[in-house]
């Protein structure tokens, strides 16, 4: 999912920058400027929820970790790493 979002984000910069932005009347030129706000809208949710889906899989790993820990009877990550 971290790598959706990594992609989201280049493309993100892609849209920002190269993405017709100018209002056209209906019959006055291209009609791609309709799709800006909901595709940097779009795109900027993907990153978002993939950066949150990571900070929450990070999250639960750490909570593991110290469950683990505290059975073994180590008090503290140092302490851990010494005796291994």
């Amino acid at each position: 999912m971290f790598g959706l979002a990594a992609l989201a984000g280049v493309a993100f910069i892609v849209v920002f920058v190269a993405w017709p932005y100018a209002y056209h009347l209906p019959g006055e030129g291209s009609q791609q400027f309709r799709f800006y706000t909901p595709l940097l809208g779009g795109l900027l949710g993907l990153m978002l929820l993939g950066a949150g889906l990571r900070r929450g899989a990070v999250g639960q790993v750490a909570h593991a970790r110290r469950k683990r820990l505290s059975r073994s009877g180590t008090t503290s990550l140092a302490g851990a790493r010494k005796s291994s």
